[in-house]
Formats: C-alpha cells, sequence, structure tokens
C-alpha cells in the first residue's frame, strides 16, 4: 500500500501473514520485492503517480494496481463504487 509518503507491504504464503513492513522508501520496497521474490504482487495507492514504480516491479514480476475494477471477494455496493478509495477496499479484503 503506497500512502502519501510512504508505503507499507506485507508478504503471504497461502494467505498466511508471514512479515510485515512500515514506513518504506521507494528503494527499500523494491529490494524486499527482490529479495522475497515473490509470485503475486498486488499494488494500492491513493497517489496518482504510479506509473514508475509499477514498471519497475512489472519488469521482473506479475502486478495488479489494485482499483474498483479488481475481482475481490465482496460486493461493492457503495454508491459510486468507482469513487471508493483503494485504501477502504483493500481495508476490506
Amino acid at each position: 500500500d503506497w500512502g502519501n509518503t510512504a508505503a507499507k507491504a506485507a508478504l503471504f504464503d497461502e494467505g498466511i501473514l508471514k512479515e510485515s513492513f512500515y514506513q518504506l522508501s521507494e528503494d527499500e520496497l523494491l529490494q524486499i520485492i527482490q529479495s522475497t521474490d515473490p509470485q503475486h504482487i498486488i499494488l494500492s495507492s491513493v497517489r496518482k503517480d504510479l506509473e514508475a514504480i509499477g514498471q519497475k516491479i512489472q519488469e521482473k514480476y506479475p502486478l495488479i494496481i489494485l482499483d474498483s475494477q479488481t475481482p475481490a471477494p465482496f460486493q461493492n455496493l457503495y454508491g459510486t463504487p468507482q469513487t471508493l478509495g483503494v485504501d477502504r477496499i483493500a481495508g476490506v479484503i
């Protein structure tokens, strides 16, 4: 989850949380990704400037960028689903 100033990350194995990280810079996030070699990455952010980091990740790993169209295990009944913040969608997931 990329916030306004820093990123948070969590590593899961078979749906079980293995490790979490807070207050990450872009370089620290990329180092964690490289050192853990994940099978899947989901990036969520309220920021609009994700293109640069998204491209860096997509060079080596499959990437899903979370938005209102991303399949989720719940039905989004928000009045205007496309305006529900991805931080809130991620929280529900």
